[in-house]
């Protein structure tokens, strides 16, 4: 299979159009599509965003953690001074402490809910940024050669993304596939 087509056809629109006429079929097809320097660039943009924005949540949930902690100290203090017989105030004084501490679960779980989302597009970028390509599900045009009997999968661009040895389905020719043969032969 050739390795492009439609590569000397300059506007996108015309090229797109030149292959759907010309391809035994349009199927959607998942492979990954290389970045270009400037797509590759902006993702490492990306990435550094999304650091800053992660470091920023953790340091949040650490002031709050803090302060939980800051609320917790007096009532400790004054619960462990209390004597036995002042049960009423200790009673009150832990139904407090409990109450902070709730406080304290809900909004660690807040901040860890806020950076699960964070963690998942940093761990897609980091793996995209060293394949230097993107896992992506785009119709592409299928073309058969009877000849060879194997089938290329060209992208929208014209790049050739895929290919293997034809299936008897795969001969099933549309109008186009059998003027693109015939025009091999005479050629040959």
């Amino acid at each position: 299979m050739e390795q492009t087509i439609g590569k000397d056809i300059l506007n996108p629109a015309e090229r797109k159009q030149f292959l759907s006429d010309n391809a035994d079929a349009v199927e959607k097809v998942v492979y990954e599509k290389p970045f270009t320097p400037e797509e590759l660039e902006k993702h490492k943009e990306e990435l550094i965003e999304l650091s800053i924005e992660m470091e920023s949540v953790k340091e949040k949930a650490k002031v709050a953690a803090k302060g939980f902690k800051e609320q917790l100290k007096p009532l400790k203090n004054t619960f462990s001074k209390l004597v036995e017989s002042a049960t009423g105030r200790r009673a009150e004084l832990s139904i407090e402490m409990e109450s902070v501490k709730e406080k304290a679960k809900v909004a660690a779980k807040g901040f860890k809910e806020q950076l699960k989302p964070l963690k998942n597009a940093f761990s897609k970028l980091v793996e995209e940024i060293k394949n230097e390509s993107e896992k992506v599900c785009e119709p592409c045009y299928k073309f058969v050669d009877m000849e060879a009997k194997e089938v290329g999968y060209y992208n929208e661009c014209g790049d050739l993304i895929k290919e293997r040895k034809a299936v008897d389905n795969d001969f099933q020719q549309t109008m186009f596939g059998v003027i693109r043969n015939q025009r091999t032969m005479i050629e040959q």
